[in-house]
């Protein structure tokens, strides 16, 4: 029998909110109740070191810096479709369409700023049409992982979406997807002890 939902969503509920490991059903011990530690590991190589406000500001930037990539205009991300999963339904930040191999991560999440949430758009906006579509529309559902890159439609693929620019239609599994977002790219890592420079060191 496979692990049902319930007991999936009480395993991330514990390891996530509570950082603790499950030992019983969420009816015999809530997670304040679980008491062997189960801390999520992070690794050094991943840690972003200059996140203060004047790094990243509240309002994005309108051209690279040194530690902000601009992916907006005619540098908007065309995705490519993940291979892997069912047709049209997961979506990779590639820098070079059609190779997954390129995976672009560290996209700057809306926590630092509601300008840095990610803009989907079916069709190219610099082509003759294209729709931008919220994820709180019926049948235009979706979801972004900014650490990885990663986009996935959770309901509907969108298909014959009226055009926001231009005019016409555009579905996903014709025009593609394409998006506006914001890249980390400064310095990562944590000094070691006795040193003071964090460029990309572990």
């Amino acid at each position: 029998m496979a692990v049902s939902s319930t007991d999936k969503i009480d395993f991330l509920w514990k390891k996530v909110l509570f950082g603790v490991s499950k030992t019983a059903t969420d009816v015999n011990k809530a997670g304040s109740n679980e008491t062997i530690a189960s801390p999520i590991t992070i690794y050094a190589s991943n840690i972003w070191t200059q996140t203060d406000s004047a790094a990243i500001p509240l309002t994005p930037p309108t051209s690279n810096t040194s530690v902000i990539t601009v992916l907006t205009g005619a540098n908007r991300v065309r995705m490519t479709n993940d291979t892997t999963s069912a047709p049209n339904i997961a979506w990779l930040a590639t820098s070079t369409f059609g190779n997954a191999n390129t995976r672009m991560i560290d996209f700057v999440a809306p926590t630092f700023g509601p300008g840095y949430a990610v803009e989907v758009f079916v069709g190219d906006p610099n082509g003759s049409k294209a729709a931008k579509i919220t994820p709180d529309v019926p049948n235009e559902e979706f979801v972004f992982d900014y650490s990885a890159g990663v986009l996935y439609f959770t309901n509907n693929i969108p298909t014959n979406k009226n055009a926001t620019i231009g005019s016409g239609t555009v579905s996903v599994a014709t025009d593609g997807v394409y998006i506006k977002a914001y890249r980390y790219s400064g310095a990562k890592g944590v000094a070691p002890t006795g040193t003071t420079s964090k460029t990309n060191v572990v």
